[in-house]
């Protein structure tokens, strides 16, 4: 009976004395266990059952009371479950921190000023997936890959913590060789108007405002020491002139064009893992990459593939109408086919209407080297 008490019990301490504390609960048909005085406090059990009776008339009663202990069972199951939580939490917090330390997130690429961030980020991936879980990195493999690059005479992989770090050493530019030993003419390479020239060797032809056309002698390689008399010697120096461009392209009356259906399937794939063959159930379809966060304070990442069904239609161009969307589109495409160091002046367009085509003709003026 007493060990029952103890441990399904409340004890309580009030300020009283003890005869009137052990009548007072008597009187109210509560049995107190193990009543105890020391200095004006009365110290005693309740059971758990008689818990919230005794806290109604200790309010009524007592101003100075206190629970000292609570040993019922839904106490410690509370406390025990808050326990587990607890531990739970911590469990699941380590093997978040194990799979973190394992995983590989991130890419750090850094000492290319020439070749682009891109490129090297492609080839990277190509050979080691990111994000992925606990792979090995033979970064031996990969240095030799990156060397293999256009432009990168050494690089250096590190993979440290989930990051892995590469840093490429770009070559030097490469010097161009002139070949001084052939005697040939400075000839020009387009047809147009001469707008600066700087002969260094050789026997200047034209001037500052004359007309060229594609294959005129502008710098003779020879040079002349009398009426009758001249040698030959290397020929060189620098012209530009003002050059007209011309771009043609064909557009039909109707275009073939995919678009999407609407339907697609989504498949995510977790530390890096690509699908193998996957079961589409689409004849044409194009695949969407995209990363999905499964934790934000972790930081770890899974990839998501997105399906998406496609399907062929025709569809008119309606030149007339679109005139000026097509105009700009295809003066910007071309505008990059243009040679890199030349001046951009102006550009104007032609429409040349056929059977069921429009033939759209763009013409860039432009000041350029035409040696």
């Amino acid at each position: 009976m007493w060990r029952f008490a103890l441990f399904d019990a409340v004890k309580i301490r009030i300020r009283g004395s003890l005869t009137f504390v052990a009548n007072y609960f008597i009187f109210h048909n509560i049995n107190i266990y193990k009543p105890r005085y020391n200095e004006g406090y009365v110290t005693f059990f309740v059971k758990s059952k008689d818990k919230n009776k005794v806290i109604d008339l200790l309010k009524q009663k007592f101003n100075d009371y206190k629970i000292i202990e609570d040993t019922t069972i839904n106490n410690l199951v509370v406390s025990n479950l808050k326990r587990i939580g607890l531990s739970l939490g911590l469990l699941v917090i380590t093997i978040c921190l194990y799979v973190m330390s394992n995983c590989t997130v991130n890419l750090d690429i850094k000492g290319n000023e020439i070749v682009p961030t891109d490129t090297i980020k492609e080839v990277v991936l190509d050979f080691y997936e990111i994000p992925n879980f606990n792979k090995k990195l033979d970064t031996r493999k990969l240095v030799n890959n990156l060397i293999m690059l256009d432009g990168i005479a050494s690089a250096s992989v590190d993979k440290r913590g989930n990051t892995v770090f590469i840093e490429v050493y770009e070559e030097l530019p490469k010097v161009p060789i002139i070949d001084k030993t052939t005697y040939k003419d400075v000839v020009s390479a387009y047809d147009g108007i001469i707008t600066r020239m700087i002969s260094y060797s050789g026997t200047p032809l034209k001037k500052v405002g004359d007309t060229v056309k594609c294959g005129d002698v502008l710098i003779k390689s020879k040079i002349a020491l009398g009426e009758e008399l001249s040698v030959d010697t290397y020929a060189n120096g620098e012209v530009y002139g003002r050059v007209c461009i011309k771009k043609e392209t064909i557009i039909p009356e109707m275009l073939v064009a995919t678009k999407r259906t609407g339907r697609k399937i989504e498949i995510n794939k977790f530390f890096g893992v690509k699908p193998k063959n996957p079961k589409v159930p689409f004849e044409h379809y194009e695949v969407e990459l995209c990363q999905i966060k499964l934790d934000n304070t972790l930081c770890l990442l899974a990839n998501k593939y997105v399906y998406y069904e496609l399907e062929e239609v025709l569809e008119p161009t309606n030149f007339k109408e679109n005139e000026s969307f097509y105009v700009k589109e295809y003066t910007d495409k071309y505008i990059t086919t243009l040679p890199s160091d030349c001046v951009f002046l102006r550009s104007w367009y032609n429409v040349k209407l056929l059977d069921k085509k429009v033939c759209l003709v763009i013409y860039y003026e432009i000041e350029t080297k035409i040696t």
